[in-house]
C-alpha cells in the first residue's frame, strides 16, 4: 500500500510550487503557461493516458481535490495532515 499526496501550486503568473507529502520538492520560478493556455480539452481523464498503448492506473484515487486558487505552505500541510 503506498500513498502519494501531489499539491501542485500557482501562487502568481510566474511561479509554481509542487509539494509532495506536505513538503516542497520543487519550485519554478519561470512558469509561462497557466491551464488557460491549453485552451479547449477533450482528453480530460485520471488514470488514463491519452495514448491507446499506456496502460490504464494499476490503483485507486480515493480522495481528489480541486481548487481554483494556489493553496499556501500551511494549507498544503495541513491537508496533508488531515486537517482540512
Amino acid at each position: 500500500h503506498r500513498d502519494l499526496h501531489s499539491f501542485p501550486t500557482r501562487r502568481s503568473s510566474d511561479l509554481g510550487t509542487l509539494y509532495v507529502n506536505g513538503v516542497q520538492v520543487a519550485q519554478n520560478t519561470s512558469m509561462t503557461l497557466n491551464p488557460a493556455s491549453l485552451g479547449t480539452t477533450t482528453q480530460n481523464w485520471l488514470g488514463r493516458s491519452e495514448f491507446a498503448g499506456d496502460p490504464y492506473l494499476n490503483g485507486q484515487i480515493d480522495n481528489l481535490r480541486v481548487y481554483d486558487r494556489a493553496l499556501s505552505a500551511a494549507e498544503v500541510q495541513s491537508l496533508y495532515a488531515g486537517h482540512l
